[in-house]
């Protein structure tokens, strides 16, 4: 027991430091680890390894058994919508660099882009990621002057059906707990 427990504190630690230098080598200046919150010895561990509380979250998931009906304003985006996608999350998420260096590239690694409008105009956008069989909402946003219209529920109600027509059994969302308008829709 006490060299299973060894093995994976020096494992993590070198995994941490060669992630770090990686990082650094690559221009980045920060080091991110999600952690459930129920695990306190993963998170005694990283906090022994200099990096430091953020916030917490709250990772939501749900079956695809049963999906919403469709709304008929929520579609999957293609290249002529790259520009108003990065630009709706880019406005809620400044520092997510989800559009760098192209939204085509992210296609290209497996996110799927939605959107939904409204009187006309594209006001909301969601990227999401397969892994398997479970898709995870990676990003989800609505314009400012679109909120609390109920907007945003039905692009989640959107991005939940269309990806149940995909086969996709699983969907997963993380939330920042200090984000109440957020759990309460999710």
């Amino acid at each position: 027991f006490f060299n299973k427990i060894k093995f994976r504190f020096v494992f993590g630690r070198l995994l941490i430091n060669e992630a770090r230098q990686a990082l650094r080598d690559g221009g980045f200046e920060s080091l991110r680890a999600i952690a459930d919150q129920r695990n306190r010895e993963l998170r005694a561990f990283l906090l022994r390894q200099g990096l430091t509380a953020w916030k917490d979250s709250h990772c939501c998931e749900r079956d695809l058994v049963h999906p919403p009906a469709p709304p008929t304003n929520v579609r999957l985006g293609n290249r002529s919508d790259h520009a108003v996608i990065d630009v709706i999350l880019s406005a809620s998420f400044p520092e997510s660099q989800h559009g760098q260096p192209s939204l085509l590239r992210r296609e290209e690694e497996g996110y799927r882009h939605y959107l939904v409008s409204h009187a006309g105009a594209t006001v909301g956008a969601a990227a999401v990621q397969a892994s398997g069989r479970r898709s995870w909402i990676k990003l989800i946003a609505v314009a400012s002057s679109a909120r609390r219209l109920g907007i945003g529920r039905q692009l989640l109600d959107g991005v939940i059906a269309a990806e149940a027509a995909l086969g996709q059994r699983d969907m997963g969302l993380e939330v920042l707990a200090d984000n109440p308008a957020a759990l309460a829709a999710f």
